[in-house]
């Protein structure tokens, strides 16, 4: 492709970049998952109930927003996709805990941050804090970039 003009560049720069932090943004989804949520979050296997997993399933990116010179991007927590609640068998609440309903606070009180509201949960390693640290101080999130990037022809400076 001949690029002509800085609107083409621009065009042509923003889809290999948003191509790279898609991919950058599974790798680092499928890496949070199994690695943090599967690991700190689901620590024992209950005895009342088969796990639904929808706490797992409860993460993902939003949609790539563009401003002027920047792509961004952040990991959340969308509580709406927990459907299953059953305060008796302590799927995502209890009737002991007030609210009954954790499903919206779950991954305060898995961090231990609302133990309060759920005094069965105590956690010693953090997922989210260990995950956040492994990433950024760890610098696992720049090598993935670094890598997604590089094959999208982009070089580090």
């Amino acid at each position: 492709m001949d690029i002509k003009n800085q609107t083409q560049l621009q065009t042509e720069l923003e889809k290999k970049a948003t191509k790279a932090l898609k991919a950058v943004t599974k790798e680092v989804l499928e890496i949070f998952k199994k690695d943090y949520i599967d690991k700190f979050a689901y620590i024992k296997s209950p005895k009342q109930y088969q796990r639904t997993y929808e706490f797992r399933e409860s993460w993902d990116f939003t949609e790539i927003k563009k401003n002027l010179t920047t792509l961004s991007t952040e990991l959340w927590y969308d509580s709406s996709k927990m459907k299953t609640f059953d305060p008796e068998r302590f799927i995502h609440g209890s009737r002991y805990s007030s609210p009954n309903d954790v499903r919206e606070t779950l991954p305060e009180i898995l961090e231990s941050k609302q133990s309060s509201l759920w005094i069965s949960v105590s956690r010693t390693i953090k997922f989210w804090d260990w995950f956040v640290r492994a990433m950024i101080q760890g610098g696992q999130l720049e090598k993935i970039m670094t890598k997604h990037f590089t094959s999208q022809g982009f070089k580090r400076i």
